[in-house]
C-alpha cells in the first residue's frame, strides 16, 4: 500500500506501526489532533478524549460524522478533494496547520468542551444512561421487543454497558 523504501525513506521522521491502542494514544498530551475518516468508533473515541480532528470521509455515515465534527461541533478541519476526487499535499498542509496552528486552539477547547459534554452524558444521571433505562423500560414493556431482544442477544455481541442493564433486569 505504501511506495516502495517508504518506510525506510521516513524512519528518521516519523513511525508506521500496524495497530496501536487508539484510546492510549489519543489521551497523550502531545497528541494534537487525528486523521480520521469517520467512522463512529473513532469519531466516538476522539470526542470522549477531547482531540480535534482532520475528517477525511469515504462512504456511508462518515460524511454524517464529518459534518457534526467540523460544521455543528466545529471541532475539525476537513479534507478537500480536487476535481479527480483526490486530496492534494496542500490541502492536507492547510488542515494540519489549522488544527496545530492559530485555529487550533479553538478547536482544541471546543473539543474539550464536547468532551465534558459526553462524560457528563455517559454518568449514571446522564442523558445517555437516561436513555437507555427508558429504551430498556419500553422493551420489556413490549412483549415483541423481548422476544427480538432474546433473538438479537443470542446471534450478536452486546456492549458491556447493555449487558449490564440487561443483567440488572434479569433478561440475560
Amino acid at each position: 500500500m505504501l511506495p516502495e523504501g517508504f518506510i525506510e525513506n521516513t524512519k528518521d521522521r516519523g513511525l508506521i506501526i500496524p495497530w496501536a491502542p487508539q484510546l492510549q494514544v489519543l489521551a497523550h498530551p502531545a497528541v494534537g489532533g487525528l486523521l480520521t475518516h469517520c467512522g463512529w468508533n473513532s469519531t466516538l473515541e476522539a470526542v470522549s478524549m477531547g482531540v480535534p480532528l482532520v475528517p477525511f470521509p469515504i462512504v456511508s455515515d462518515q460524511t454524517t460524522n464529518c459534518t457534526f465534527l467540523c460544521d455543528v461541533w466545529k471541532t475539525g478541519v476537513p479534507l478537500r478533494r480536487n476535481v479527480q476526487q483526490k486530496v492534494d499535499s496542500s490541502d492536507v498542509d492547510r488542515a494540519v496547520t489549522a488544527v496545530l496552528g492559530g485555529e487550533g486552539e479553538l478547536l482544541r477547547k471546543r473539543a474539550m468542551d464536547l468532551r465534558k459534554s459526553a462524560s457528563l452524558a455517559m454518568r449514571p444521571s446522564g442523558s445517555s444512561s437516561t436513555h437507555i433505562e427508558d429504551f430498556m423500560s419500553n422493551l420489556i414493556k413490549s412483549r415483541d421487543g423481548l422476544n427480538q431482544l432474546s433473538s438479537s442477544v443470542a446471534n450478536a455481541q452486546i456492549p458491556k454497558s447493555l449487558t449490564r442493564v440487561l443483567e440488572t433486569q434479569n433478561l440475560l
